[in-house]
């Protein structure tokens, strides 16, 4: 093989290389393209998914507290119609130890 031959050999093989090359990093450009792409896609799913987690969590917490609200206006409804009817058995009370017991003027 003759210095002629091998250099011929050797820029086919150059050209070779540089077109595999070429190729590769076409690929690689392709790949890190969709890799975005699916990242990006991703994260607004994530990002959905959250948002929508939230709106049920506060929806929850909403009639949690909604509830927590009625439980306590019945309770203070329930102690306001005790202390009612305790003022007026009291009264009742104090009425009919004065009719056992009359209060003079000393």
């Amino acid at each position: 093989m003759n210095s002629e031959e091998q250099s011929q050999l050797r820029e086919n093989h150059e050209i070779k290389t540089q077109s595999l090359e070429e190729k590769a990093e076409k690929r690689i450009d392709t790949v890190r393209s969709d890799l975005r792409l699916w990242a990006s896609k991703e994260l607004a799913q994530l990002e959905q998914s959250k948002d929508q987690e939230m709106v049920a969590i506060r929806a929850k917490h909403e009639q949690a507290l909604d509830n927590m609200k009625e439980y306590y206006k019945n309770v203070i409804a329930s102690n306001m119609s005790l202390i009612a009817n305790l003022k007026v058995k009291i009264g009742n009370q104090e009425t009919e130890l004065l009719t056992f017991f009359p209060m003079t003027p000393e």
